[in-house]
């Protein structure tokens, strides 16, 4: 009975002791909720996920690089749906603005007209068999006739021409071979002068061009253009010259 009553005092002197030392033996333990460890996981797994992106060299195939047009004349639209890129038509912005010159529409009228009466003049001297033949090659390739161009100022082309002609036609008189060379136009407009004419003996014409070359220091040796600016036909033992002498603009001294 002693024994008895010694163990169960015992007892109870444990179960007393261990409710007096639990809290300080646990004080450092939470105790986790199941569904805040829920959240909790699940912002760690995010932020591990943030700290990886951060840390990793991204993947080539995850990175978008957008093209990017450098031409100066692109416009960029954006809407709600999509991007376009709308190139601008700057070419006919540019031709309005030449057309609607009124020097430029005073040089084509001029060439319209000038036109007609190189071609009379060529249906007239030219035999009837090659007059048609000459003035179809003439008008190819023909930017002269065709499409002139504003190289210098209307009222300083209208003085260059006239000076200009009024050399050729001296210089060419002058020289001892112009007798056997007959010249039946010589026109003059925006730095470039048209020669139509005829010769008895074949290469007298280019004999000539070359003494006006020594002579007119503007004056351009033939390029390597498209254009031909030396067109012939000869018939009987006549050569039919048309020829384009080109000029570089005149360098102001002050």
């Amino acid at each position: 009975m002693n024994k008895m009553a010694k163990f169960l005092a015992f007892g109870a002197v444990n179960i007393l002791i261990g409710y007096a030392i639990y809290p300080i033996i646990n004080k450092n333990m939470v105790i986790v909720d199941p569904q805040k460890n829920t959240k909790s996981s699940t912002y760690i797994s995010a932020h591990q996920d943030v700290e990886t992106t951060l840390t990793t060299p991204p993947s080539k195939s995850l990175i978008k690089v957008p093209t990017i047009r450098t031409q100066s004349n692109l416009k960029l639209v954006t809407n709600a749906h999509e991007n376009k890129i709308i190139e601008p038509q700057a070419n006919n912005t540019i031709h309005k603005e030449v057309y609607d010159n009124p020097d430029y529409e005073a040089l084509s009228h001029w060439t319209t007209l000038h036109k007609e009466k190189l071609f009379e003049t060529i249906s007239t001297n030219v035999p009837e068999n090659l007059a048609d033949a000459m003035i179809n090659v003439i008008s190819e390739n023909n930017s002269f006739l065709n499409s002139p161009q504003l190289v210098q100022d209307a009222d300083i082309d209208e003085n260059w021409a006239y000076i200009t002609e009024q050399d050729l036609l001296n210089l060419i008189a002058q020289n001892p071979l112009s007798v056997d060379f007959n010249l039946l136009t010589l026109t003059c407009k925006q730095l470039t002068c048209e020669v139509f004419g005829s010769e008895k003996t074949k290469g007298i014409w280019h004999k000539i061009y070359w003494s006006l070359l020594q002579a007119l220091p503007t004056l351009k040796k033939p390029d390597s253009s498209n254009e031909r600016n030396s067109i012939s036909f000869s018939d009987e033992g006549i050569s039919y010259i048309y020829y384009k002498l080109k000029f570089s603009a005149e360098i102001k001294s002050y």
